[in-house]
């Protein structure tokens, strides 16, 4: 029996948006961006649960030593990044007019383990940025870290790709 795929049942796929409200610059956006599903049969603890746990991390630390922001701070779990970055390619698609005001995206999805390196995806002005922030990171954790600026442009495959599809240029 051939089956028609538009006969195949698709799975609901949803978002989970939390908000720090900025007091300064409320429509400008800093947006905090992980994906919580995983692949079936895959360890999800790792991709990307780890992504999540930070991301929501970060916005309870934001919100208790950092509670009134100039810009607004989203977070944005992504639900079925693995079959397409299919809810953050949602969100920008529902959402035009926060995706022209995002400042910045700060996407996890590596997993487990210590952070051995950050490259700038090819953005020229990401050192400038991201230099600035790893000087404050302690020296004996610092030395371990490797940095490639700008780096090659990122190939896509989390959800970071949605935003720069949409047109992001990061570091405005």
């Amino acid at each position: 029996m051939k089956i028609d795929s538009k006969e195949l049942p698709v799975a609901d796929a949803f978002n989970i948006i939390g908000e720090i409200k900025g007091v300064e610059k409320p429509n400008e956006y800093v947006i905090l961006s992980a994906h919580f599903d995983s692949w079936d049969g895959a360890t999800g603890a790792t991709d990307n649960g780890t992504g999540t746990l930070t991301m929501m991390e970060a916005m309870r630390i934001l919100k208790k030593i950092y509670p009134n922001p100039k810009r607004t701070i989203l977070v944005g779990h992504w639900g079925s990044e693995e079959q397409g970055l299919n809810g953050s390619r949602g969100f920008v698609e529902d959402h035009p007019e926060i995706v022209a005001n995002i400042q910045a995206v700060f996407n996890q999805d590596n997993g487990t383990g210590r952070v051995t390196s950050l490259q700038g995806q090819g953005f020229l002005h990401a050192y400038d940025y991201l230099g600035r922030w790893l000087t404050k990171v302690p020296q004996h954790i610092r030395q371990y870290i490797e940095t490639s600026f700008p780096g090659q442009p990122g190939t896509g495959g989390s959800d970071f790709a949605s935003f720069v599809m949409a047109g992001l240029r990061p570091f405005h």
